[in-house]
C-alpha cells in the first residue's frame, strides 16, 4: 500500500440493531486488517438497513456500542496502529483480474453453487490463513513482473487460470529460487486475454484440460508414504473433504502423492530448488458463504464443520510448513477453539502489536462467556495489555480471556517503560499557544514508537467537562513528541488539567496551567 493511501471498506449492511457483539468487533476488525479509518454505508436511513442515526435525529440501540469502540480508536489505538506495520509471514496470494473474467466466462462465478463461485473460494483461502493465524499479502501481475516475489517464501494460486506471460515467467523464476507454489486446481490453462495457452504446465509436472474441474463433494485421500519431510506427515490421516478437480490431469514430471477417486491430487514437482504443489482439487467448502447487503457487496460466512475445516488446515499449513512458513506466534484455546479468535500482528519498532478478538455469533456481549486462551511469542518481551494499561510483566507467553465480539490489544516492547514525564508551562493566559512535551522513560533498552494521547480538561473540578477540540494525539517516534494546544480567548481563567497517556502501556501524567486572562 502506497503511503498516505486512505484505506477501509464499508461497515452498515444489514446489521440488526441489537447485534452489540458486531458493532464492538466491526471497528477493531478493520483496525487489526491495516484499515486506517472506517466508511459506514449509511448514518442515516428510512430503509431496511439498520443506520446509526434514524430520520428523526435518534440514535439507533446499536449506535453507542459502536460509538464507544471509535471514540478508543480516535484517542489514540488507531493512530498506534497506524504506526506499526503489518507483519506477512512469507505468504503471497495471487489475486488476479484475467482470472476473474476468465471465471466468469467459464462458469466458475455462480452465485447459486457455493462450490463454483470465485469469490468464494478466494475469500475460503484467507479464511484458512487465517484460522491458522498465518497473515499474508496478495500479489498483482505488477507486483510479480517488479521482482515482488523475492520477499515471500509461498505463492498461492487460487484458480488462477489466466495467467500472462510476466506472471508465468516471475513464477517460474520464484520456484527454481527456492520457492513453494502452491495451486489448487484449474491454473494457468489461459494467457491473460483469455486464449487457451499452457502457461504453468511443465511447472507443475502435468497437462491439464482446458474445461473446468468438476468441483462436486469429494474426499482426498493420501496414503502412507515413506518419505521424511512435510509430504510424510500428509499421509494416513484419512480422508480430506474437498471439491473435486479434473479426472483428466495427467502427470508428466510431476509425482502424485493422493487421490480423489482414480484422479491424481497433490501432485508435487521439484523445479530448481524449489517445488509446486498442484492440489486438483480446491476448499469452496471450506464455508458456507452468502451475499449479503443492499446489493451483495459483501459476503456473510459460516464455517462448515470442524470436521472439514480442521483436516483442510492441516492440509495447507503442513505444505507451509515445510517450506519455512510458519505463524511467529502459536495461539492456543481452550478446548481447542482457537479458531474463534482473530489474530493480528504489526511491528513496531523492535517491538509488536498484538489484537485479538473472538469471532462475534450473537446479540448481546456475555461476559460471563469467556474463550480462555494463550500466545506464546517468539522470545520474552515486556508486556502490556494497552487497554486495560495493565502491565503483564516480561514473558513468553500471555494468557487471558475474552468474550465474544470484544478484542483485546497488546503492546510486547523490548523494553520496560518505567514513566512518562510530561512538560508544559505553569501559567498561560487565554489566547496562547501552549506547548506540551512528552517523553517516556525506559528500562532496558532505546524507546521505539509510540502514541500520546492528549486530553485537555477547563477549571471546575474533576467534574468539569473535557474540552474534545483540544484534545489530540502525537506521534513519537523514538519515544517522545510534542503538540501545540491553541487556548480561545474566550477560554475560562483558572485552574485548566492536561492530561497525557500513552497508548501502547497506558502510563499516564497530569499537569496543572494556571491560565489567566
Amino acid at each position: 500500500m502506497l503511503p498516505g493511501t486512505f484505506y477501509s471498506t464499508f461497515l452498515g449492511y444489514d446489521y440488526k440493531d441489537n447485534q452489540e457483539q458486531r458493532g464492538r468487533y466491526a471497528p477493531w476488525d478493520l483496525l487489526f486488517h491495516g484499515a486506517n479509518g472506517i466508511n459506514y454505508y449509511t448514518l442515516m436511513s428510512d430503509t431496511l438497513n439498520c443506520p446509526l442515526v434514524r430520520p428523526d435525529m435518534s440514535l439507533t440501540d446499536k449506535a453507542p456500542w459502536f460509538f464507544e469502540e471509535v471514540k478508543e480508536l480516535k484517542a489514540g489505538m488507531g493512530r498506534l496502529f497506524m504506526a506499526g506495520e503489518y507483519v506477512q509471514d512469507g505468504i503471497a496470494v495471487h489475486y488476479s483480474p484475467a482470472s476473474i473474467h476468465a471465471a466468469t466466462a467459464t462458469g466458475l462465478y455462480d452465485v447459486r453453487d457455493r462450490l463454483r463461485n470465485y469469490n468464494i473460494n478466494l475469500t475460503n483461502i484467507g479464511k484458512i490463513l487465517q484460522q491458522s493465524h498465518l497473515q499474508y499479502d496478495f500479489i498483482h501481475e505488477e507486483q510479480m513482473a517488479a521482482g515482488g516475489l523475492s520477499k515471500y517464501k509461498a505463492l498461492i494460486l487460487p484458480w488462477s487460470s489466466a495467467i500472462s506471460q510476466r506472471e508465468a515467467d516471475a513464477i517460474r523464476a520464484f520456484v527454481e529460487g527456492g520457492g513453494v507454489v502452491i495451486a489448487d486446481s484449474y491454473c494457468g490453462v489461459r494467457d491473460d486475454h483469455g486464449h487457451p495457452r499452457a502457461m504453468l504446465d511443465d511447472v507443475f509436472g502435468i497437462t491439464q484440460p482446458l474445461e473446468p474441474p468438476e468441483l462436486q463433494a469429494a474426499e482426498l485421500a493420501v496414503p502412507v508414504n515413506p518419505y521424511s519431510d512435510w509430504r510424510g506427515l500428509l499421509g494416513g490421516r484419512g480422508a480430506i473433504p474437498v471439491a473435486s478437480g479434473s479426472p483428466d490431469v495427467t502427470l508428466t514430471a510431476g509425482t502424485a502423492l493422493g487421490k480423489i477417486g482414480d484422479m491424481p491430487a497433490l501432485i508435487v514437482n521439484q523445479v530448481g530448488r524449489g517445488m509446486t504443489v498442484f492440489l486438483n482439487c480446491s476448499f469452496s467448502n471450506y464455508a458456507e458463504v452468502w451475499d449479503s447487503g443492499v446489493a451483495g457487496e459483501t459476503l456473510d460466512e459460516t464455517a462448515s464443520p470442524e470436521t472439514v475445516t480442521r483436516p483442510i488446515r492441516w492440509v495447507l499449513t503442513a505444505i507451509l510448513l515445510g517450506h519455512g512458513v510458519s505463524a511467529p506466534v502459536e495461539v492456543t484455546a481452550q478446548g481447542g477453539m482457537e479458531t474463534e479468535l482473530e489474530v493480528s500482528r504489526l511491528a513496531l519498532g523492535d517491538g509488536q502489536l498484538i489484537g485479538v478478538v473472538r469471532t462475534p455469533a450473537g446479540d448481546a456481549v456475555d461476559h460471563d462467556d469467556l474463550l480462555a486462551y494463550d500466545l506464546k511469542l517468539p522470545a520474552p518481551a515486556h508486556v502490556y495489555s494497552s487497554r486495560s494499561g495493565d502491565y503483564l510483566g516480561k514473558v513468553a507467553t500471555i494468557s487471558d480471556r475474552v468474550p465474544r465480539g470484544i478484542a483485546r490489544v497488546y503492546a510486547a516492547l523490548p523494553y520496560r517503560v518505567t514513566g512518562l514525564s510530561v512538560d508544559v508551562p505553569t501559567t498561560a493566559a487565554v489566547g496562547d499557544i501552549v506547548a506540551v512535551k512528552c517523553r517516556i522513560e525506559t528500562e532496558g533498552g532505546t524507546p521505539g514508537p509510540h502514541v500520546f494521547h492528549v486530553s485537555v480538561q477547563e477549571p471546575g473540578g474533576e467534574d468539569a467537562p473535557e474540552r474534545l477540540e483540544y484534545a489530540c494525539n502525537i506521534m513519537a517516534e523514538k519515544g517522545a513528541g510534542s503538540a501545540n494546544i491553541p487556548l480561545a480567548y474566550s477560554d475560562k481563567p483558572g485552574t485548566w488539567t492536561v492530561r497525557v497517556r500513552d497508548v501502547a502501556t497506558g502510563m499516564q501524567a497530569t499537569k496543572a496551567i494556571e491560565v489567566g486572562p
